[in-house]
């Protein structure tokens, strides 16, 4: 009980602590110290009690921990000073341009991707999309065992019209568990076989224009194929709709940050806020 008032009252003193010649220290590693002005801002305003004294706890154990590494570290490695204040100066340029850069993407980036703009990108850079292996598009029904007209419902799963997707529809809200036969996404066989019993058949069995059924002890399963894209032929727009939509703004965001640079270059340049000399 003592620790932990102990610790409470060190909340208390980082919410209100003054100069840091009138405090007294919290933790010490050799010769550095941890005062409670180091801890300000450690705990979130809404988190209280408990919880707040074991994120101070924990941030001071941290701090320990890597003050004592970095010491360690300090006495055994022979450092080139030059060198090293170069390279903070320049991982502080880098960071200084990165938050510049991020807060211009987040402020101009055009993030609206229409779906004809994302079609062309995908009909202009096609040889880019490639599959890796191959997919298929299935329409399927799961049945129950007594179902009726199972031969004609199997002969219609492989027509896509309209027509026959409602006939099958209305039928299967009658007779089936699950149903699917407009789904336009493609699957590898491995994704098929999540979530139908497409083991049972064995990819090797597999080409367009088959029909497959499946029976169990209550259920049976008609699994058509209905199309088949081949691993190295060219991936179907809706399984890279994503991707592009992602190369898309990558683009954009390169373009956004190389027409920031000019504009900032021309205008150090017409300002005439820079000079190269010539030692010839």
């Amino acid at each position: 009980m003592r620790n932990v008032c102990s610790w409470a009252f060190l909340v208390v003193i980082v919410s209100c602590s003054s100069a840091r010649k009138e405090e007294l220290p919290v933790a010490r590693v050799y010769q550095e110290y941890l005062y409670p002005s180091d801890l300000e801002g450690v705990v979130p305003a809404d988190v209280k009690g408990a919880d707040s004294v074991q994120i101070i706890r924990s941030y001071i154990d941290n701090w320990v921990r890597q003050a004592v590494i970095l010491h360690k570290a300090e006495q055994n490695i022979a450092v080139n000073e030059m060198d090293f204040q170069k390279q903070v100066a320049d991982y502080k340029n880098s960071l200084m341009i990165y938050y510049y850069e991020q807060a211009l993407v987040n402020e101009q980036l055009d993030t609206l991707i229409t779906e004809n703009e994302a079609r062309a990108y995908y009909d202009e850079n096609k040889e880019n999309f490639l599959l890796s292996r191959d997919v298929y598009r299935v329409a399927y029904a799961e049945l129950a065992a007594n179902a009726p007209d199972l031969l004609d419902i199997k002969e219609k799963l492989l027509d896509p019209s309209p027509e026959t997707i409602s006939e099958l529809t209305r039928y299967c809200l009658l007779h089936a568990r699950s149903f699917s036969f407009a789904d336009t996404s493609w699957y590898s066989f491995r994704e098929l076989s999540a979530f139908l019993p497409a083991d049972s058949v064995g990819e090797m069995n597999v080409s367009p224009g088959r029909v497959f059924e499946i029976k169990n002890k209550n259920t049976v399963f008609l699994i058509a194929f209905r199309e088949l894209r081949k691993k190295d032929s060219i991936s179907p727009y809706g399984m890279e709709r994503q991707n592009i939509r992602h190369l898309i703004l990558n683009q954009r965001r390169l373009d956004l940050l190389s027409e920031m640079e000019n504009e900032v270059f021309n205008e150090a340049l017409q300002n005439n806020e820079f000079e190269i000399y010539s030692n010839e």
